[in-house]
């Protein structure tokens, strides 16, 4: 059935009732918004971003898992450090999200007597390979993606199916975490919004570098620049969490719209989040691919990086918002109709209830089990 309308605020005064997701026994009846479908939706977003926040016990295995690669790391490489960064260091990674980490090489630091013989920032990973081959890891190395400037190690754990992502050095990551934690720190909301949408982009295999897509922090950044050009002066935080279901529709239409307007977000332009948030020209940074669509996004940590550099298809990422646009407004106004009482938000996010099974025993497990003795390091 079309939907009959484009205009969100069409759907103000919608009725609703909420039915089975995964992630709505964490929303209590006391939290439900009744006489809105779009104030429902934003209940949804936050009762999904505390079903994908990572619990106590995950963040601490990850610990533990960092601390077993520096150990084995250190033991062969005395004048080295594994550092962690990045969605480690913000908690805004999803439950079978990336460990990222980065391995510095410090210069003067003696050990034993003994100054570090050479820099080995073009072997490391290969050289130290080996040995976690040894302990149950697996995966591949010295991949560098097509446009990016960082030479990477991905490994999986047999015990775990999680990736983890090291490389040779962190440039600003610790950084970039800080200032991320302080946005959020300064708008709560964020959190939940931002874990949603990597949810989104992540079962639309949008979120990978890997693969030509939207990393991490380009979206993150994306997602603040939204709130800043599309916010109201003087709008309270209070205001924005309770619009947040008619903030999400909206995003999607704003990086997914064609059109020229106000309303939509004109990719021939750069996005940058400092001083409030702006527009600029990508050829005035020499940004500018000839012949070729780009995103550009300016890294707020370090203004001549361009976040979107590894984006290879700037047209799949428009569209594949365009889409979560419209299933959303589909989701709404079959509720508004009454011919759908499911989860709206599920109807971008697809979690089926054997996927929901799964990370709900996956947090179960983690909870309440010890540390498996495999994932000790062994020193040879």
């Amino acid at each position: 059935m079309p939907v009959a309308t484009t205009n969100i605020d069409d759907f103000e005064s919608s009725s609703v009732t909420s039915s089975y997701a995964p992630w709505l026994f964490l929303l209590r009846e006391a939290d439900k918004t009744y006489g809105s479908t779009l104030l429902s939706l934003g209940d949804e977003i936050n009762a999904c971003g505390r079903w994908l926040s990572p619990t106590d016990g995950e963040h601490e295995r990850r610990l533990y898992f960092i601390e077993c690669l520096s150990r084995k790391l250190t033991y062969i490489y005395p004048w080295s450090e594994l550092v962690t960064f990045g969605s480690l260091l913000t908690r805004l990674y999803l439950p079978d999200g990336e460990i990222d980490a980065a391995v510095i090489w410090l210069y003067g630091r003696s050990v034993q007597g003994q100054h570090h013989p050479y820099d080995p920032t073009s072997t490391l990973l290969a050289d130290i390979w080996p040995a976690f081959k040894w302990h149950y890891f697996s995966g591949d190395v010295g991949h560098v993606p097509e446009r990016t400037s960082r030479a990477y190690a991905k490994l999986t754990h047999s015990d775990r199916e999680f990736e983890r992502q090291i490389r040779k050095s962190t440039d600003s990551g610790r950084k970039v975490a800080t200032w991320i934690n302080a946005q959020i720190s300064a708008k709560p909301y964020l959190r939940h919004f931002i874990l949603v949408v990597k949810a989104w982009a992540s079962r639309n295999d949008l979120y990978s570098i890997w693969r030509g897509g939207i990393n991490s922090y380009c979206l993150i950044v994306m997602i603040i620049s939204f709130f800043q050009l599309r916010g109201r002066i003087g709008e309270r935080a209070s205001d924005v969490h309770r619009h947040l279901g008619k903030r999400l529709v909206s995003f999607f239409g704003y990086y997914g719209s064609a059109n020229s307007d106000a309303r939509s977000f004109d990719y021939d332009l750069g996005i940058s989040v400092r001083s409030g948030g702006e527009l600029f020209l990508p050829a005035a940074r020499g940004w500018e691919v000839p012949d070729a669509k780009g995103l550009y996004v300016e890294d707020p940590c370090n203004m001549d990086n361009n976040l979107g550099f590894a984006v290879l298809d700037v047209d799949k990422i428009r569209t594949a918002f365009h889409a979560a646009y419209e299933q959303l407004l589909q989701a709404v106004y079959e509720r508004k109709s009454g011919i759908d009482q499911g989860s709206i938000l599920n109807t971008i996010l697809g979690y089926d209830e054997e996927a929901s099974i799964g990370l709900a025993v996956q947090n179960i497990v983690i909870l309440k089990s010890s540390l498996d003795s495999t994932w000790s390091v062994e020193l040879p």
